[in-house]
């Protein structure tokens, strides 16, 4: 899968409901008929999304309300934490206890295809076409495709967007950035004023990720091979290099952990702008998140306007 990816456009209700209604045919198609007329739950095993707990406990109000026509087919709902899921995944695949359906991170269906312990999901891409429930965002099923099949179905995409607190850069007399220059304008006036204009920890990629895929950048060729050292890496480096060198990014950074100080740090108003998750305002006060604002896609240095995104997948 390649990684160079440019921003979606804004989801649609009827795409996100897609996802639903992709899951639920997930559930059908990803478990045998015999199984279904034993009467067993079968197993939906979910990430903890978005807003967390509540996006956890809705999530399993609807798996457990879930019943398939026959009456004989609902669904154990299990809710993995990020903190392990590396290894509940492998540990499951490896003992052949996977679950039926599955939610995972962007580029586990494509682990489990090569290690044969994926149902490829063309069957139940025909089936949605023919519905005429196949809504998905232009490039999302192929960036899914293998040449094994299809690897997963998307519901969701993750992405990371500029976000900005609008309140702190007017205090600081500073623009919102539109390019590459004029953010480290605004970083070295927000760095005056004692903020943190770009937000990093020490599990910092997805930020790196964001700058060179802003730049057109990124880890691998169209081949999918590695190629790293390419002019818009070492541009974006630079660029991150010129943060550091002007305080724009924190000091203390490096030894930041996202959840311990990042997140209270956004809070607080230290750090008053940076590339993050859509999701950010739900992990804020209601004062922090009515003072969070997106900014439009920055110019890179090379003229590109890229942005990281994660396609999160259904899988059976």
């Amino acid at each position: 899968m390649n990684d160079k990816a440019v921003f979606a456009q804004p989801m649609r209700r009827r795409t996100f409901l897609g996802g639903t209604a992709a899951a639920a045919a997930a559930l059908s198609l990803g478990i045998n008929k015999s199984w279904a007329q034993s009467g067993e739950r079968i197993k939906f095993w979910d990430m903890v999304w978005g807003t967390g707990q509540s996006y956890t406990d809705a999530a399993k109000g609807i798996a457990d309300s879930y019943v398939a026509a026959d009456g004989l087919l609902n669904v154990e709902y299990q809710s993995i934490p990020w903190a392990s899921w590396y290894q509940t995944f492998t540990a499951a695949g490896a003992a052949n206890t996977t679950p039926a359906v599955s939610s995972g991170a962007a580029y586990l269906p494509f682990y489990f295809m090569e290690e044969g312990k994926m149902a490829p999901a063309d069957d139940l891409l025909a089936s949605l076409d023919k519905a005429g429930k196949n809504d998905f965002l232009p490039g999302l099923i192929d960036a899914l495709r293998t040449k094994d099949g299809l690897a997963a179905v998307p519901w969701s995409i993750d992405l990371r967007v500029l976000w900005y607190r609008k309140s702190i850069l007017e205090q600081a007399g500073a623009d919102v950035p539109t390019d590459w220059q004029s953010f480290i304008k605004t970083g070295e006036a927000l760095a005056k004023a004692g903020h943190v204009g770009f937000a990093t920890s020490g599990y910092g990629f997805h930020g790196i990720a964001s700058v060179l895929l802003n730049n057109a950048g990124g880890l691998f060729n169209e081949a999918g091979e590695p190629d790293c050292v390419t002019d818009r890496n070492i541009e974006g480096l630079d660029f991150l290099h010129e943060l550091v060198a002007k305080q724009i990014i924190d000091p203390y950074a490096i030894g930041y952990d996202y959840s311990a100080n990042v997140v209270p740090d956004w809070a607080s108003g230290h750090i008053a702008m940076g590339f993050e998750q859509v999701g950010l305002p739900g992990k804020m006060p209601a004062e922090t998140a009515a003072d969070l604002v997106v900014a439009s896609p920055l110019t890179s240095v090379s003229g590109n306007k890229g942005a990281a995104y994660w396609i999160n997948p259904l899988m059976m």
